[in-house]
């Protein structure tokens, strides 16, 4: 018989291929194991499925790798035996001894001994390959992005290190760890060799400050009115140089443009026509938009002043879903139609 398993005791050490012989049940009285003694010194007893009638080294081996062939990690694995990274030399020793027949067994360098997938090893180191986006493995780098994962969180500035090429086999993703424990296969334009948040922002923003939206917005993180308060927490997470990223109150989180924000809660400014906020007003014209229609009488509320500063105008929002920087003449505080 020929071990499918790798084992270490007082007798000596098996792995998959080593040639031995069944003496009889076991010793032990364990009916679910046979006696078997190995070439290598080892006596023990063992498990049918640990054993085969034929070799198992001499079966092709998934991927088209050999046995004794020398092979690098393409991913990152924390176990019992050790830990693996992209380029961690190792030896492929056999297939699986698990009994998987889409694994092969490899030992590492490190000390790790696993069943691992073909598409998890490289016949090629494959840290010696040039990375996506000009960067080098060890180089630290800071996110540009947004991201939450089972890892953890990741904010634009966010420092990292370069670990080597996507642990997935993508290559136009590079894996990188953050100190904020989030490890991932992050695109190029998603990092920075400088933290970003050092950048001069548009608008004259500042990382930190306070602002209020002066428009109306919704979207899958939440909704937008003017006047609701936010803070601003860096460049855009998707590299526009013209927008900055805002975290508001209302739960969005979105890439917006400067003149879409304010220092000031806009709400607050005068309003013309002696409208006041929350009040309810009709429409006085007919108007056609994006938002919808308007004809007299359809009836609004007062938002505040105009979303776009226009200090001639304010921001209305209508039931049938128009919103509306308007003219105080085109809007009454009493229904005439």
């Amino acid at each position: 018989i020929y071990s499918t398993i790798s084992f270490s005791g007082s007798t000596g050490q098996l792995e998959p291929g080593y040639k031995g012989v069944v003496k009889g049940p076991s010793d032990s009285n364990d009916p679910d194991r046979l006696l078997c003694h190995f070439d290598s010194g080892v006596r023990i007893n063992i498990k049918p499925n640990e054993i085969s009638a034929e070799d198992p080294t001499l079966q092709s081996l998934p991927g088209g790798f050999q046995i004794g062939q020398t092979i690098y990690s393409r991913i990152v694995f924390s176990g019992s035996t050790g830990q693996l990274e992209p380029g961690f030399k190792g030896v492929v020793k056999g297939p699986a001894d698990s009994g998987d027949p889409e694994r092969l067994y490899c030992h590492f360098d490190s000390g790790v001994r696993i069943n691992i997938k073909p598409s998890e090893i490289a016949a090629e180191d494959p840290t010696a390959d040039p990375l996506p986006g000009g960067f080098q493995i060890g180089q630290t780098v800071y996110s540009r992005t947004s991201f939450t994962g089972s890892t953890g969180t990741i904010e634009p500035g966010s420092k990292g290190v370069v670990k080597g090429p996507a642990d997935s086999g993508d290559r136009d993703r590079l894996l990188c760890h953050f100190d904020s424990g989030v490890r991932i296969n992050i695109k190029p334009s998603e990092i920075s060799s400088e933290d970003p948040t050092l950048e001069a922002l548009p608008g004259g923003f500042q990382i930190g400050q306070t602002i209020y939206s002066t428009i109306t917005f919704r979207g899958n993180t939440g909704e937008l009115e003017p006047g609701f308060k936010g803070v601003v927490k860096g460049p855009a997470d998707s590299g526009d140089l013209e927008r900055l990223y805002c975290h508001f109150d209302s739960g969005v989180r979105i890439n917006i443009k400067p003149n879409e924000i304010s220092a000031e809660d806009p709400t607050l400014k005068p309003i013309p026509g002696g409208f006041h906020r929350d009040q309810v007003v009709y429409s006085t014209i007919h108007f056609s938009g994006s938002t919808g229609t308007l004809t007299p009488g359809s009836r609004g509320v007062v938002m505040g002043p105009a979303s776009t500063g226009d200090a001639t105008r304010l921001y209305c929002a209508f039931d049938n879903g128009v919103r509306i920087n308007i003219l105080p003449s085109e809007v009454s505080s009493a229904n005439n139609q």
